[in-house]
């Protein structure tokens, strides 16, 4: 979540998210929002159409969102997002096996457990690249706080990004792979998913993974 005191919206925040994912922002000259998508008469007409509407503009180089997409990861994987690692999976139908969706984000409490919030990216299929990517991935976000921004605590129960935001947020991810087309794209026979147990995930043309000596450093 943004630091200091100014008021930004979830769908703000998961439009920076989507730039800091992409490196892309997608910029609207006009308009009535993302949030409405086409409009018709009843002849069927065009008479709004938001691809009309957005134009892209590169923001980030593609190592810098790599860079970010691997903290974000590491989030999940390390961090306060843990349960992410633990619940987003998905079913190998001819192994019966399960294996963890490269998914990343953070968590965000505000002081006083007033509001909490998750927002993150999950990783889809590349048609391209022929894999899951960051880029193509979809980002979503989920918000817990009272309407009469009370704190969220009673007693030692204290409701936060990870407890409160994150299930909610990890119940929409699975749904979007369950239902989506991704996961039938992935070959679960690939060595590297059988040996790691991970999918495998782009990061970007200029990102080279290296494994790092975790007690030596280098």
């Amino acid at each position: 979540m943004v630091l200091g005191a100014t008021s930004i919206s979830l769908a703000e925040m998961m439009h920076v998210y989507q730039g800091i994912s992409t490196g892309v922002h997608w910029r609207r000259s006009q308009g009535l929002g993302a949030w409405v998508q086409r409009i018709e008469d009843s002849n069927g007409k065009v008479l709004y159409d938001l691809k009309d509407e957005i134009r892209p503009m590169q923001v980030l180089q593609p190592a810098v969102v790599a860079q970010v997409n691997m903290i974000l990861e590491s989030i999940v994987h390390h961090g306060t997002g843990r349960r992410a690692d633990r619940q987003v999976l998905v079913n190998d139908p001819k192994l019966k096996l399960k294996y963890k969706w490269p998914v990343g984000g953070k968590t965000g409490t505000t002081n006083g457990y007033r509001n909490a919030a998750f927002i993150g990216n999950v990783a889809l299929w590349d048609h391209r690249a022929k894999m899951l990517s960051w880029k193509k991935g979809a980002i979503l976000g989920a918000y817990v706080g009272y309407d009469q921004n009370k704190a969220m605590k009673k007693g030692r129960v204290r409701i936060g990004g990870s407890n409160g935001a994150l299930p909610i947020w990890i119940g929409a991810a699975q749904e979007l792979i369950e239902h989506g087309r991704s996961k039938d794209q992935v070959d679960y026979l690939d060595l590297n998913i059988q040996i790691t147990g991970r999918l495998p995930v782009l990061f970007g043309r200029d990102a080279v993974e290296v494994r790092v000596d975790p007690m030596k450093g280098t």
